[in-house]
């Protein structure tokens, strides 16, 4: 790869490396759980990505075909012991004994909000709802069988403002929350902290084919504590085909994550973009999304991680995906442990890209933590840290480095590290070894049609 004008396109990237065609030499990549994945549901502008040239930080913004699509319809939400499964593409046909609201202003909505019962599908009417309060308690229960809905009949046809500092404020089971659009619409940043605050009872909390924006922190997940002195956990949480992202940067000295989950298990975010989350405030510590505080058993799949996506790099530090983020207090930790901030979590299938003055992955205090088939690319790699962190790393791509530091374990399989691949001429480095030259032109030229099919 000789010529320095040679451009790529990140869908090309994907293309070859996930299916391993053309290589001088078989990959323990070529299987990677991801190849299907992308070929059918990512698409990308047809630009290029970077010039080999060095100093060039141009890269064009990434999108999802299926994060937050108008096209998409999805069924009744189903439940396996009380844990939300994964959305099945379809007709939404709410049971006959479900109750539909349709509310068409923002006074019929938090109405419908408060007198929601079991079976309750609140239906806005296209348009615009401002809603402007503290924070919009949702403290009534859906069922397994009978879950509260908040669902407009198809994504981009109603977007709520919220100039609330929680936003929803979920503290109830079984909530699904599907086809929104959010945005925050504060005069100050440090005023629009959530959109979503998923709190104590409010296990299952679903949210789905949602776009939102504009929040310091748009979901924030943690324990309740009670007047009887009991402690309840927000588990079992679903986030599958949402757009999370910001466009500017937060002006706040709070914490800047757009998926903050703590002190809670069995969560799962899947199919979703997770872009732009600047932080001009405080220590301009940053991440995409983490959990933490002790929980366990936490998936993040074939989610799309972008640090630095509309917004370009600034002297803030942005983190892509974190299972122990930047550590938790006791009192904020699941039965006041924090010797661990999560065990058992695993990170499969995902693309975390140009989070260029940090990793990709950060692992706190994570124990027994499982990476696999994930591709880091504009990243200082992969961070594992202090003893009571043990993970699990087979057949990723990493642009970046694997660091084992402050006595963190990791075992690795099958990965692909190139450590000495940082800056704009990471994409060379990367791939001059694997691919032969002359096959880049027409490789590279078919990719985007190819990744743009859907099933």
């Amino acid at each position: 790869m000789t010529a320095t004008r040679t451009r790529f396109t990140l869908a090309g990237i994907v293309l070859a490396l996930a299916t391993g065609v053309l290589l001088e030499r078989p990959l323990a990549f070529q299987t990677m759980r991801i190849d299907s994945w992308w070929v059918r549901h990512m698409a990308v502008a047809d630009q290029p990505i970077a010039d080999l040239e060095p100093g060039t930080p141009h890269h064009p913004p990434i999108e999802l075909t299926r994060a937050a699509n108008t096209d998409h319809q999805y069924t009744f939400q189903r439940y396996d012991n009380d844990k939300p499964l994964p959305a099945i593409r379809g007709a939404f046909q709410p049971p006959a004994e479900a109750s539909v609201v349709p509310v068409s202003n923002a006074r019929q909505l938090l109405r419908a909000l408060r007198e929601a019962r079991p079976g309750t599908v609140i239906e806005p009417a296209p348009g615009d709802y401002f809603l402007q309060q503290r924070a919009i308690a949702l403290a009534q229960a859906g069922t397994a069988v009978a879950p509260i809905y908040l669902r407009p009949q198809r994504f981009g046809e109603v977007t709520l403002y919220l100039n609330t500092r929680e936003g929803f404020n979920v503290s109830a089971p079984f909530w699904v929350f599907e086809n929104l659009r959010i945005r925050g619409n504060c005069p100050r940043h440090q005023d629009c902290e959530h959109a979503l605050h998923v709190v104590g009872k409010a296990k299952a909390f679903t949210l789905r084919n949602s776009e939102v924006t504009d929040f310091n922190a748009p979901l924030k997940v943690n324990l309740g504590r009670y007047r009887d002195g009991s402690v309840s956990y927000p588990d079992f949480g679903l986030l599958e085909y949402n757009v999370f992202r910001n466009p500017s940067p937060r002006r706040t000295n709070g914490p800047v994550t757009l998926l903050n989950i703590n002190a809670a298990d069995g969560w799962t975010v899947r199919h979703n973009l997770i872009a732009d989350f600047a932080k001009l405030g405080g220590d301009r510590v940053s991440y995409g999304a983490f959990m933490k505080s002790n929980s366990h058993d936490g998936l993040f799949e074939y989610n799309v991680v972008v640090c630095e996506n509309a917004l370009p790099a600034d002297e803030g530090l942005r983190i892509g995906l974190s299972f122990g983020g930047g550590g938790s207090s006791v009192s904020a930790c699941r039965q006041g442990d924090c010797r661990r901030e999560h065990s058992n979590g695993t990170m499969r299938g995902n693309l975390i890209a140009h989070c260029s003055r940090d990793v990709g992955i950060y692992l706190n205090r994570a124990s027994n933590s499982t990476i696999a088939h994930n591709l880091l690319y504009n990243t200082a790699g992969i961070d594992v840290r202090f003893a009571s962190t043990s993970a699990h790393l087979s057949h990723n791509l990493v642009a970046g480095r694997l660091s084992r530091r402050d006595g963190g374990t990791a075992t690795s399989h099958g990965d692909r590290y190139f450590p000495h691949c940082t800056g704009a001429g990471l994409l060379p480095c990367a791939l001059a070894r694997n691919i032969k030259p002359a096959a880049l032109p027409t490789l590279f030229s078919s990719a985007n049609d190819a990744l743009s099919i859907e099933d």
